[in-house]
């Protein structure tokens, strides 16, 4: 029941500016009896199913919603969303995807990101790889992989993969300031994205000192996010 799902919004920070530029837009269920439930909690029972696609098409004219409104009242701000390889992989996806942007002439696409975990990627990587050149093409939408580091071709992905934005996992910016080997990975990956004009989202930073740290390191394309406020969809008007 779509009427019971809602879109929760988390900040995303230009560490060089301190400016909120944009949003990712993360998908809960308000259960009737069992309350607010996180994708923890329901995605897995969905998992490669016509369930799960119906749940991204629905993020996606959500998600494009609140983007038409901000742009609306002059919020130049962008917004993300969560999509699973199997979702991106389907034959139908770029047709059903059309459809939906169909509905918002007008809207800046280039404001609207897809996200899609490294380890998702892998698996399904010729056919990702298509329908990332599609999207950028075709509706001038772009690609970011999350939780980089975690999967096994990390470098690989970089190279083939024509993405915009890569998200270092949070495992390792959580524990930056206390661990030198995650230190000196979220540097040198900071580093190698800006090697290839790639954005950098830093998840996790959920301090001021991680702020900070964030900011002293970052090039004009480093971005923070993970500090604890969500917004709500109404928040966002």
């Amino acid at each position: 029941n779509d009427q019971q799902l809602r879109l929760f919004f988390q900040p995303k920070i230009d560490m060089t500016s301190g400016e909120i530029i944009g949003f990712e837009a993360l998908v809960r269920w308000q259960h009737p009896s069992r309350g607010l439930l996180s994708p923890i909690e329901f995605l897995p029972s969905i998992n490669e199913s016509d369930v799960e696609v119906l749940l991204g098409q629905f993020v996606i004219k959500e998600a494009l919603k609140c983007l038409e409104n901000w742009h609306k009242y002059g919020l130049k701000l962008r917004v993300s969303i969560n999509l699973s390889a199997y979702h991106l992989a389907r034959s139908s996806f770029i047709k059903s995807l059309e459809k939906i942007c169909n509905e918002f002439p007008g809207l800046d696409l280039s404001f609207f990101q897809i996200e899609i975990l490294e380890s998702h990627a892998l698996d399904e990587l010729s056919s990702i790889q298509t329908v990332i050149a599609e999207c950028k093409e075709k509706f001038d939408i772009s690609m970011a992989l999350d939780d980089f580091g975690t999967g096994y071709s990390s470098l690989s992905h970089i190279r083939t993969l024509p993405i915009k934005t890569i998200k270092i996992d949070q495992s390792f910016v959580r524990n930056m300031l206390n661990d030198a080997d995650d230190y000196k990975i979220v540097e040198s990956v900071i580093s190698l994205a800006n090697s290839f004009n790639i954005e950098v989202i830093a998840e996790g930073v959920e301090s001021c000192t991680g702020l900070c740290y964030c900011a002293t390191n970052a090039s004009s394309k480093c971005i923070g996010m993970g500090l604890q406020f969500l917004y709500t969809r109404t928040d966002c008007y």
